[in-house]
């Protein structure tokens, strides 16, 4: 008899499409020889992860067609197979994939779609009030930490995904059409409201600068942005919960 572990590795990689090494494991059924019931293991598994990038993505499915999108899936799921326990994580780069498949449009509105995920699934951050900045002592600027929620996300995207994804929640499946340049749209959670927007070009420079764990004073250094402007930008993030916490910063 095999053991219970040496069976349970036989099986996986026979699903994970090793050498087919299953069917002497399994009796023939009243209805369906060996083989079929092992090609029904077989294609249950696969179909569970395309099913499962498809809730994760459901507007890239209805951009690319249940039949396009299935055959992306399956070409991904093939080189890039579930690594984690949970399959919360298996569409974590299913947007570079598209992408480097020449699928741009439908990268685009996974990247977007994937970083509002995050977004939603993140822990609850804290709050930071605007009338703080003020209680700030001079020379707190400089090594302060702004920390950004939990699950925050700056996407660069080249199509208006973001109207597109607007659109589809009020029942209107368009295609993304192409902006002039990039644009880095902004993701988080504010209490139980996913949020996002546009960032303007300063701004996704001195989240960049931030995000790499540069303090205030060399964040706004790096990032050339003029110090008065960064400070704006700083009241609008906590004003907009994008920050959820403030390190570093002593007060008056």
């Amino acid at each position: 008899m095999i053991a219970l572990r040496d069976l349970q590795r036989r099986f996986t990689r026979d699903l994970l499409g090793g050498a087919p090494a299953i069917e002497s494991l399994i009796e023939d059924g009243p209805g369906a020889p060996r083989g079929t019931g092992a090609d029904v293991y077989r294609h249950a598994y696969g179909a569970r992860l395309v099913e499962a990038l498809g809730n994760d993505f459901p507007v890239t499915t209805a951009l690319m067609g249940a039949t396009g999108f299935e055959a992306a899936a399956r070409a991904y799921v093939a080189t890039q197979p579930s690594r984690h326990p949970s399959l919360r994580w298996l569409g974590r780069t299913f947007a570079t994939d598209l992408d480097d498949r020449g699928e741009v449009v439908a990268a685009d509105m996974a990247a977007f779609e994937w970083a509002l995920g995050l977004a939603f699934d993140a822990a609850t951050g804290g709050t930071v009030p605007v009338e703080r900045l003020a209680t700030l002592a001079p020379e707190a600027w400089d090594g302060l930490r702004p920390r950004f929620q939990p699950g925050f996300g700056l996407v660069t995207v080249r199509h208006d995904v973001h109207e597109a994804w607007a659109r589809f929640q009020a029942g209107e499946i368009t295609q993304p059409a192409p902006l002039p340049t990039p644009v880095g749209l902004l993701t988080w959670r504010a209490g139980l409201d996913v949020r996002y927007r546009v960032a303007v070009d300063d701004e996704v420079r001195l989240i960049t600068a931030l995000r790499i764990g540069h303090g205030f004073g060399a964040a706004v250094g790096d990032s050339a942005v003029e110090p008065a402007r960064a400070v704006e930008l700083l009241a609008g993030w906590c004003l907009s919960a994008i920050v959820s916490s403030l390190d570093g910063g002593d007060e008056k």
